[in-house]
């Protein structure tokens, strides 16, 4: 190699000393700087798109507390007390009914006498699937005539 470089003209050896420094530059450009500038592309891209993700989230964050604290006032004590009374009524129970009290937070003791049970057990499901009130316990003694039983319930909501 270096009995090649000496057989070169000096005018020849400037031409490939210049040439193998723009070479040296290009291959420092192409393997060394460009790839973390395209990188540093494709990060700056993807932080945009997870900034308007995590504005998003918030917003629907956000949305999703004050639908939460709507429904906590929705299902307050009172709130309840009347729910049970009026699909009571709707289920054909209100005859039954012999007292409905709150019994504390998000509950309520309901005492029903001489009830038929399967009507007693729709009403209880429907309660559940409609609006997320469940039996917290219940004390079930049977009744005088065959198919009707006394009940005592405590009912309360899901979120409780």
């Amino acid at each position: 190699m270096r009995r090649w470089w000496l057989g070169l003209a000096p005018r020849e050896r400037r031409i490939v000393a210049l040439g193998g420094i723009v070479v040296l530059a290009m291959l420092f450009y192409f393997l060394v700087w460009l790839p973390p500038q395209r990188g540093v592309d494709e990060l700056r891209r993807l932080l945009e798109a997870q900034q308007d993700d995590l504005d998003y989230l918030q917003r629907a964050a956000s949305e999703v507390m004050a639908l939460q604290a709507n429904q906590t006032r929705a299902k307050a004590p009172e709130a309840l007390y009347a729910l049970v009374e009026r699909s009571a009524g709707t289920a054909g129970l209100a005859d039954a009914i012999q007292r409905i009290d709150p019994a504390g937070d998000g509950e309520v003791r309901v005492s029903l006498d001489q009830v038929a049970f399967d009507a007693m057990i729709r009403w209880l499901a429907g309660l559940r699937r409609d609006y997320g009130v469940v039996v917290d316990t219940a004390t079930v003694r049977r009744g005088e005539q065959p198919g009707q039983v006394t009940v005592q319930l405590v009912l309360k909501t899901m979120t409780q």
